[in-house]
């Protein structure tokens, strides 16, 4: 459930918690970021106080520290997979083999005309092997319909994925990319974290965000 929902309907007696013995918080970064504190801390002050609670999440920022801290009778015990171990900031794996183009061109138009020159070539030599799918993000679900249309007219088979979808196109166009019908898809953050695609070969990062949505980007690959 999501937090804000779940909520509401335990505040309203319509959902019974108190023999929930284990509470799990999937993705417990966005949560925050998403501003659902106060709604995680209403759900959790209706369940046992020895329940085992546990977070997961791809980063370890302060924020879901200190909620851990809250939350937890005991200590928080900490398993870090893929990461350091001092928690001091977000790290990708280490299979991921990660590039960076740095355009120096005068003016933002020149530099962007050659970023997509560059993206073009680059997603020719990619899907040239059956074997290999990629994801494109984007920072707008504008920019998502434009750079699809602008992969057509290069030649190159893509379809989008974004929020301003229906959510029975999301699901077919989700459905494609993982049987194979698809082979490329922009997308904007909606596709960034919680999906486990295996053969996602190559990820491209054309407008960059933050580093921990970087590393959530990155990680779509290698799995």
């Amino acid at each position: 459930a999501t937090p804000g929902r779940f909520a509401d309907l335990v505040d309203g007696g319509e959902v019974s918690l108190h023999r929930v013995t284990y509470l799990v918080f999937d993705e417990a970064d966005r949560m925050l970021e998403c501003g659902f504190a106060d709604q995680v801390g209403s759900i959790a002050k209706h369940i046992r106080p020895d329940r085992q609670t546990l977070f997961f999440s791809a980063t370890w920022p302060e924020e879901v520290q200190d909620l851990a801290a809250r939350m937890c009778e005991a200590p928080p015990v900490r398993i870090a997979v893929g990461q350091r171990a001092e928690g001091d900031g977000p790290a990708s794996r280490d299979d991921i083999v990660q590039e960076v183009v740095v355009f120096d061109q005068e003016t933002w138009d020149e530099r962007d005309a050659k970023k997509q020159e560059l993206m073009y070539k680059h997603l020719h030599e990619v899907l040239a092997s059956d074997e290999h799918k990629a994801l494109v993000f984007v920072s707008r679900k504008d920019l998502c319909n434009d750079m699809v249309t602008r992969l057509w007219k290069e030649g190159i088979s893509a379809d989008s994925m974004h929020g301003g979808r229906t959510q029975e196109m999301r699901l077919e166009v989700l459905d494609g990319f993982k049987n194979g019908g698809t082979k490329l898809l922009v997308t904007t953050d909606v596709m960034g974290r919680g999906l486990d695609i295996p053969d996602i070969s190559h990820v491209v990062i054309y407008d960059m965000g933050d580093i921990e949505d970087y590393v959530h980007r990155i990680g779509r690959t290698a799995r």
